[in-house]
């Protein structure tokens, strides 16, 4: 753990001295670290003993190592994150936001902390989808996150498969999708597979259909300066 956490914050060091003016300087000169984050049981929630969550692990280690105090802006629209991120109301976002292309127009990632893939879920007792979105028809309809890398990545996958629909919700982080899945609202969802192992300690009901081969990289995102 000590040696992923020593690479992790090395890299985001490096980020921070490769701006004009140091990130670094003006989180010390500020005395605090803003960090965009979301609610989730992967990134950031109150638990028992005060708040909790891996995002938020690691960015308040990552302020103690800078010796300041960690400020956390929580926001609950992917789009939103990454729009905080590029305005530079932040200093970068802690939210489990994976790598692609689309994201990196906007923001610059820091070395990858997590490797997770996209996991098509439904409810146990429903009926099953087909285990191929190729296969998919106007029976079975699908429900991702507006500004998600799942939003992303189907908008290539319409590429090649133009008869392919799906549904898009806002304002919604990717448990309540999957509560919304449990309570029998939605269908079928899209979701990153870390987000479906925290959720299934909960809603055990819940059922891998099939997941997407290509994994992808989860890292926090940082302003282009």
């Amino acid at each position: 753990l000590m040696k992923f956490l020593t690479i992790l914050f090395l890299g985001v060091v490096l980020l921070f001295y490769s701006s004009e003016k140091s990130l670094l300087d003006q989180v010390q000169a500020q005395g605090e670290l803003r960090v965009a984050t979301r609610h989730g049981p992967s990134t950031y929630y109150k638990g028992p003993k005060g708040a909790a969550g891996l995002e938020y692990d690691l960015a308040k280690r990552f302020a103690d190592e800078l010796g300041v105090k960690l400020h956390l802006v929580v926001i609950d629209n992917f789009a939103d994150i990454l729009q905080t991120v590029a305005n530079q109301e932040v200093h970068f976002a802690a939210a489990g936001l994976t790598i692609n292309n689309e994201r990196k127009v906007l923001v610059r990632f820091a070395p990858n902390y997590q490797e997770v893939t996209q996991q098509v879920i439904y409810r146990q007792g429903s009926s099953p989808p087909p285990n191929n979105l190729a296969d998919w028809n106007a029976n079975y309809k699908l429900t991702v996150i507006a500004g998600s890398s799942q939003s992303d990545f189907l908008k290539h996958f319409k590429i090649d498969h133009p008869q392919f629909t799906w549904e898009e919700l806002s304002e919604m982080e990717p448990g309540e999708l999957l509560e919304q899945v449990w309570d029998g609202e939605i269908k079928y969802a899209l979701v990153n597979s870390n987000e479906v192992t925290q959720m299934r300690r909960f809603y055990p009901e819940l059922q891998i259909a099939f997941e997407i081969p290509e994994s992808q990289q989860l890292a926090w995102a940082f302003p282009r300066l």
